[in-house]
């Protein structure tokens, strides 16, 4: 399908639904025609029209026990997206793995159910979020781990500091994060560490008598800039902050394309125990079409 409209009419969720309706029709698509998804959006009904296509329509009545705005506003924006995605699944003829998950971290979801003590099973992934069982399970399992992980850290009362870098060798097709490709934001990026800097001192007083247990340096692509540069932000939180009772101090390497020897042993240098280095697909033509500027095998070599 080539030109999708959406018309919403009522409560605006368009952030929300935009994002589930691209991954049912992405952007380049060879298929003619035009489908409008009109959405009249009600305190209390739902209704999705598919017009261009005998006017297909599913209508949802939205119930909540929930009285808390924010918890009220994710149970409508879920009961929309599910109302979609059928209507949408229907209408193709295939499903997505994540069902309707478009962001991140689907082992949250997961995570908060086992701090509640409540049962570690897919079955609220595959109806509250219609996520295939295999996708579920994943999830299930990841988020296992990182709760062993978590267990380790008196996460309740300590804190963790995240400092980011937003520039990338590029810019991915599906990245939802504030960053900018460095061969065209490069003069940028001096100015921006020195306000960075600024930052981390000023937020060093924020927590007191909290122990600082993890630092991570994410974006973005730290290992964009420069080692110096790199090395001059790890200082800056070094110089400002307790790391006695650090347990993790991790950089996120994401981009192979931005890996040197002497970044990897500057980092080594400063203390660094954790890197990232996310391929986010070993299959090139997949990496070609989310816009990454490197191949499989600058992974490995990177690796």
């Amino acid at each position: 399908m080539s030109n999708v409209t959406i018309d919403i009419r009522g409560l605006d969720f368009r952030q929300d639904v935009e994002p589930l309706i691209k991954e049912f029709f992405p952007l380049k698509h060879n298929e003619k025609g035009e489908l409008n998804i009109r959405l009249d959006l009600e305190e209390e009904m739902i209704t999705v029209t598919l017009e261009g296509t005998g006017n297909a329509t599913v209508s949802q009545t939205f119930t909540s026990e929930e009285t808390a705005p924010k918890k009220r506003h994710r149970d409508y924006r879920n009961t929309l997206l599910r109302t979609v995605y059928r209507l949408l699944s229907d209408y193709t003829g295939h499903g997505l793995p994540w069902g309707i998950l478009t962001g991140v971290r689907p082992t949250k979801l997961v995570y908060e159910r086992i701090e509640k003590g409540l049962a570690k099973n897919v079955q609220f992934m595959t109806s509250d979020y219609c996520v295939s069982e295999s996708k579920a399970a994943l999830a299930t399992r990841i988020a296992a781990v990182e709760y062993q992980l978590l267990e380790k850290l008196d996460y309740r009362n300590g804190y963790s500091l995240y400092a980011g870098i937003p520039f990338c060798p590029s810019i991915c097709n599906y990245c939802s994060f504030g960053s900018h490709p460095i061969d065209r934001f490069g003069d940028c990026v001096e100015g921006y560490l020195e306000a960075l800097k600024k930052e981390i001192a000023a937020v060093a007083g924020c927590v007191p008598g909290r122990k600082l247990e993890t630092v991570y340096f994410g974006g973005g692509t730290p290992t964009s800039i420069s080692a110096e540069q790199l090395r001059d932000i790890i200082r800056c939180v070094k110089d400002n902050y307790d790391l006695s009772n650090l347990a993790e101090l991790t950089v996120e390497a994401g981009r192979p394309d931005s890996i040197t020897r002497e970044k990897l042993e500057m980092l080594k240098e400063e203390g660094v125990s954790r890197i990232s280095i996310n391929p986010q697909s070993m299959v090139q033509r997949t990496l070609d079409v989310i816009g990454r500027r490197h191949t499989t095998e600058q992974v490995v070599e990177a690796f």
